[in-house]
């Protein structure tokens, strides 16, 4: 086998699936540890944590990352965002593994694992983990409305809420019901207003009336940032006790 073939599949891999392919086609495992090694020496890969390692290239699959460093690893928060289409990669890719995982940074880019015990339970992880198809690999990643609510209740693993919102009010259809009932069962009242200053200027926001009086009852009794800008002006949106910066209150409607 050569191991050519095998990096230009694998982006990341680990040292034990190198090992599995060369044996797949009669090859020994000391021959697929002789190739690592060499081409680890020689700079055709990279080692990125013991046993893990990446193929030095221009191309850069953050998002097949974390399931190497835990095989039971889901993206959420920024790394979801990513997969469905919400967000750039910036300077961060979260996600949920069922135990802690040791954070790593590949340049600029921040590895994060936030403990979720159910994403190691088969069952449980069926409820809000799906698996998306991209380039030929096959990934998990937290289910739409999770990632929306994630990142709306901790802006610090979410990517800047602006661009979220103008993707999100952009999309031509949402589930609006089951990211309310999502805010409502798993976000705290920062992240029920943000939640619920969404769904105020979504197209569908009769089909939520009932949900939004609850968020709104679960919102803050006291001003809160809608977004990390905390420059003076803009919106201040009093339904929700959310202030909100100019820029991203264009993209709003303004009625509270």
């Amino acid at each position: 086998m050569k191991a050519q073939t095998f990096f230009a599949r694998h982006p990341f891999f680990r040292r034990d699936e190198l090992v599995a392919a060369y044996e797949a086609v009669g090859s020994s495992a000391t021959s697929a540890k002789r190739a690592l090694d060499y081409d680890a020496k020689t700079g055709v890969l990279l080692n990125v944590r013991q046993g893990v390692y990446m193929v030095n290239g221009p191309a850069f699959d953050a998002w097949l990352l974390p399931a190497k460093l835990h095989p039971e690893a889901v993206l959420a928060y920024d790394g979801a965002a990513l997969m469905h289409g919400l967000a750039e990669l910036d300077h961060s890719v979260s996600d949920l593994a069922p135990r802690y995982v040791r954070p790593l940074w590949l340049g600029e880019v921040a590895f994060r694992s936030v403990v979720e015990p159910e994403t190691g339970d088969v069952v449980s992880r069926m409820g809000f983990v799906k698996n998306l198809v991209r380039d030929g690999h096959e990934v998990a990643v937290t289910t739409l409305e999770r990632t929306i609510v994630d990142c709306f209740d901790d802006l610090d693993r979410a990517p800047p809420l602006e661009g979220l919102f103008d993707s999100l009010l952009a999309r031509a259809t949402l589930d609006v019901e089951a990211v309310a009932r999502e805010a409502l069962q798993r976000a705290g009242p920062a992240g029920c207003a943000r939640v619920g200053l969404l769904l105020a200027s979504r197209p569908e926001r009769s089909e939520v009336r009932g949900q939004l009086a609850e968020l709104e009852r679960r919102s803050p009794r006291e001003t809160t940032y809608a977004t990390r800008d905390r420059a003076p002006g803009g919106y201040y949106a009093r339904r929700w006790h959310l202030q909100v910066p100019r820029a991203m209150s264009m993209q709003l409607r303004m009625a509270d």
